[in-house]
């Protein structure tokens, strides 16, 4: 007994020798393959074992909200802040074409009309300009709108003396409600004593944030201004259809107008709903339609006549910003 445990006693040493350089064999097979790892023959980076995945996309940051913030609803078709100058003695036709001056949308573009080349007729399309502000730059236009006090429900701003003057309606969503300060012949004033001296207040206040509107990069900060000036695309639009001999014309005879094939499936006097203006139609075109439509007014100016069968038509083009209602009659704001 004594024999058999002194032979297994003398056989651990051989085994423990065994086990040690199986152990080093393989770390050293280990090493290599590490090092193999490292670089193929062509001196590459290895291939990874699993696909590498993309790096996620980061968007934008939420706008910060500070306690102070005026709240307004932030979608990109909400519109927060609008000017419009609608009315007075004007043809029908006008009412019908009218866009807004300013429109601050709820994610922070602001959309206004850019200057015309001076031909006439001029182009069909209105030149409209979109800025892209920062929420901090929304902010500092809703500041100056409530100091202007546009922000604290419906307003009416008269003006006495004058007659068949436009109305400007300055309508703001901020704050928790809609606003709607209207005033009658703003900036057309000849004698402050034809308002009240705390309407002639209002208004010279609505007139002066007017004004700040018209030129944001003199008083935003620069960092709250991310984009300036660029073209505008028209995602709806509103057209009129009205027989071309209903039409008020260039009034100039010397002038031919040009013509051009109607571009659309529905006949012009066949299309959308009768609208406020004698034989008349109105429609909000989008998609396929409203591409055909651009398409054709590219070259198209304000006095092309379009026909259609044996008969020619004027259109009325006027696109709708944002969220704004297509078919509307005057009036019914």
């Amino acid at each position: 007994m004594q024999g058999r445990r002194g032979a297994r006693t003398a056989e651990r040493p051989g085994r423990a020798l065994r086990v040690f350089s199986l152990i080093a064999l393989a770390a050293m097979f280990a090493m290599l393959l590490a090092a193999c790892g490292e670089e193929d023959n062509g001196g590459n980076p290895p291939t990874p074992t699993t696909p590498p995945t993309a790096t996620p996309t980061v968007a934008p940051p939420s706008p910060t909200i500070t306690p102070d913030a005026i709240v307004h609803p932030m979608g990109r078709d909400d519109i927060v802040l609008i000017v419009e100058v609608s009315g007075g003695f004007v043809p029908p036709f006008v009412l019908a074409t009218e866009l807004p001056t300013f429109v601050l949308t709820g994610d922070g573009r602001v959309i206004v009309q850019g200057p015309m080349i001076e031909i006439y007729p001029q182009p069909a399309l209105p030149n409209l300009r979109v800025t892209q502000l920062t929420e901090e730059g929304v902010q500092a236009i809703l500041r100056a709108a409530k100091e202007a006090g546009l922000l604290d429900g419906d307003l009416n701003l008269p003006y006495d003396g004058i007659a068949d003057a436009p109305t400007t309606f300055v309508t703001t969503n901020a704050g928790g409600q809609v606003s709607v300060v209207s005033a009658y012949a703003l900036g057309m004033e000849i004698d402050d004593s034809l308002a009240t001296p705390e309407v002639a207040a209002a208004r010279e206040k609505v007139a002066a944030f007017i004004a700040k509107l018209s030129d944001l990069s003199s008083w935003l900060a620069p960092n709250d201004i991310i984009s300036q000036d660029e073209e505008y695309a028209i995602t709806r639009m509103q057209i009129v259809t009205q027989p071309a001999d209903l039409s008020f014309g260039s009034g100039d005879d010397s002038i031919t107008p040009q013509v051009k094939p109607w571009p659309l499936a529905i006949a012009p006097d066949a299309i959308g709903e009768p609208f406020f203006m004698e034989q008349s139609r109105c429609v909000v075109l989008e998609g396929a339609d409203l591409e055909t439509m651009l398409t054709a007014l590219a070259d198209a100016n304000q006095l092309t006549r379009w026909t259609s069968g044996d008969a020619e038509y004027v259109v009325y083009i006027r696109p709708l910003i944002a969220s704004q209602a297509g078919c509307v009659a005057p009036g019914n704001r």
